[in-house]
């Protein structure tokens, strides 16, 4: 992946009734050199307060009415410009090239501060253009994390006259405050792995806090609990062991009320059969009464009618015995013969009518007889049955019913007992809990300190191979070295150790250019490494307090590395840009390579410095 990166296209300056000042950038390597007070330093602390710096660049007689600067940019072919007003803590956003921005036509406004948690800022805005934008590095030895900011970068883009020869190790600013924080910075562009995984680890004093409030809570739920634990259960506290006789007796309790209701439907099952039995012998009996009652008639009947024809038989028998003469109604004569045959014939019918109804009573006796019977039977079982139901009914009753009700009453009280046993058992948990919590509390306390996360923590293939970068940088300007660089990691030191020196100790000028070297090795290795990186460094002065052996001429600059150092850098054509403000003129030769401008600070010789001459 192509990590995109910064390049400068140039500075302005503009103030109402002043012409305008200006320098303009190209990639690579770019010099400014001059005399004192032509303006270089002002370029330089204008292009750190247009990156965010809070104050504006220093006062001086040329300066004074200038109100607002200007800085170009170029990422990924498009071009940039960033406006800031020198009173005001914003910063503007032009998307258009330098020479075409005004603050009038800016696009877009940002906080020139940063503000955590918010995008709206310029420290926010340059970093997403080169992927640095989201980091979390770790700002103390508990791994508490702060938002990489430009600001936090800054000391390794721009270094000043008097930083450079600092004895403070070029990955600091030297302020200790944040000094934690630039070690994880330096070890994010050595490693590309920022800190967000690490997980924070609590402060002795905040802990010692935390155990103290946890202490005291604990204590006030423990004397709440062992309260309750008493109500329920007083002294016994084998909570358990009553939980198992309780669910021994429930289980007991349940098998007993299924069986008994088991029976009862049983029974009541049983009852039902029997209840529908008694009814059709009710019913029978009601039916066979019903025919008795009929039949019994039938039997009145048969009796009136044998009773009739027997008046009649005997009504024929003496009509027979009547003597012979003429009607007494006519007052004719009788035919005495066939009156005889025809009372004969009358008596013989009665006498067969009344053998046809003596046969009738016969049968229908025999049928009342059956009927009867039938009705003593149907009565009989109606009477059995009605004594089934009522023994049925009294064992359900007297028996089955309260039985299974006591059990009901009892599985009740055995849950309502086992839930205020449980919750006994659960408060002994809690109680137990709570206080194997508070020693843990007390162990926690006579612990020693719990191990810190290592915060900027090297890794030592990927720092040996930035030792390398630096090592060949130095070499490359024909820097006097013997032996190796290396890194001490010390937090005492965390500096370059070149040959068997540590760089601190070295003079200000072998200081001033190892810290060159270390920033614009880091930029290199970032590069070679694909590690985002902002892509340029503005160096004050790096050659100029450096001086080589006594050749005779007291402060002479030594001219093999000041050639050997625009040589190295003016010949990168990696995409890196270099800007270096120097007191002395790099070599003729290199001059046409580099964007070159020379403040002469002389009114007929090229350019005066920074400002136009009023």
């Amino acid at each position: 992946m192509t990590m995109q990166r910064i390049t400068l296209t140039g500075i302005r300056v503009e103030g109402p009734h002043t012409p305008p000042a200006s320098v303009d950038f190209r990639p690579g390597l770019n010099v400014i050199a001059g005399s004192s007070d032509t303006g270089k330093t002002y370029v330089a602390s204008t292009l750190d307060f247009l990156l965010g710096r809070s104050t504006p660049p220093p006062d001086n007689p040329q300066s004074r009415s200038y109100t607002c600067a200007y800085l170009g940019l170029r990422v990924a072919s498009q071009d940039f410009t960033i406006s800031r007003d020198f009173r005001e803590n914003v910063a503007n956003i032009h998307n258009e090239p330098l020479a075409q921005a005004a603050i009038i036509n800016a696009r877009h406004q940002l906080s020139a501060a940063h503000r955590a948690g918010s995008t709206e800022t310029l420290s926010h805005w340059l970093l997403s253009q080169i992927g640095l934008e989201g980091r979390m590095l770790s700002r103390n030895q508990y791994a508490e994390k702060s938002s990489l900011t430009l600001r936090n970068i800054a000391h390794l883009l721009y270094v000043s006259e008097e930083n450079i020869i600092s004895r403070i190790s070029p990955a600091l600013s030297g302020d200790t405050i944040i000094e934690p924080l630039e070690r994880s910075i330096f070890s994010f562009f050595l490693t590309g792995i920022d800190d967000a995984a690490l997980t924070v680890i609590e402060k002795p004093k905040d802990r010692l806090a935390r155990l103290n409030t946890e202490e005291t809570v604990l204590r006030s739920m423990l004397e709440a609990k062992e309260t309750a634990l008493n109500k329920l259960v007083g002294d016994d506290r084998d909570s358990m062991g009553r939980l198992q006789k309780i669910d021994t007796s429930i289980q007991e309790a349940s098998s007993l009320i299924f069986a008994t209701r088991e029976e009862i439907t049983a029974l009541e099952a049983k009852r039902n059969e029997h209840w529908e039995s008694m009814q059709k012998e009710k019913s029978k009996r009601l039916f066979v009464s019903e025919q008795l009652k009929r039949l019994r008639l039938l039997g009145k009947f048969y009796e009136t009618d044998q009773k009739r024809l027997e008046a009649v038989f005997e009504a024929g028998k003496a009509f027979e015995e009547l003597p012979g003469g003429n009607c007494a109604v006519c007052g004719g004569k009788t035919d005495e013969d066939s009156s005889l045959s025809s009372v004969a014939e009358f008596k013989t019918a009665c006498t067969r009518e009344l053998q046809k109804l003596a046969d009738l009573t016969k049968e229908l006796q025999t049928a009342i007889s059956d009927m009867e019977a039938e009705e003593k039977d149907a009565e009989k079982a109606i009477v059995d049955t009605e004594g089934l139901l009522k023994q049925i009914e009294l064992e359900l009753t007297e028996k089955l019913k309260p039985q299974s009700s006591r059990a009901d009453t009892g599985l009740t009280e055995l849950i309502k007992l086992k839930g205020s046993v449980a919750r006994a058992a659960d408060l002994q948990t809690e109680i137990e809990g709570l206080n194997l919590r508070l020693t843990e509390i007390e162990d926690a306390r006579k612990a020693k300190k719990p191990k810190t996360n290592p915060t900027g923590s090297l890794g030592t293939a990927k720092a040996a191979r930035f030792c390398e970068v630096v090592q060949e940088t130095l070499r490359a300007w024909k820097y006097p070295m013997k032996g190796h660089v290396s890194f001490d990691a010390d937090p005492q030191k965390f500096d370059l150790v070149i040959g068997d020196q540590d760089r601190g100790s070295m003079g200000k000028g072998y200081r001033a250019i190892t810290h060159a070297a270390f920033v614009i090795g880091l930029m290199r290795y970032c590069r070679q490494e694909n590690i985002p990186h902002p892509g340029f460094v503005v160096l004050d002065t790096p050659l100029n307090p450096f001086k080589g052996p006594d050749e005779g001429v007291s402060g002479k600059v030594n001219d093999e590395i000041k050639d050997a150092f625009y040589e190295d850098l003016a010949r990168d054509a990696s995409g890196d840009q270099f800007l270096i403000l120097e007191n002395t003129e790099p070599p003729i030769n290199i001059q046409k390579m580099i964007g070159y401008h020379h403040f002469s600070k002389n009114n007929d010789a090229g350019r005066y410095g920074f400002f136009p001459i009023r």
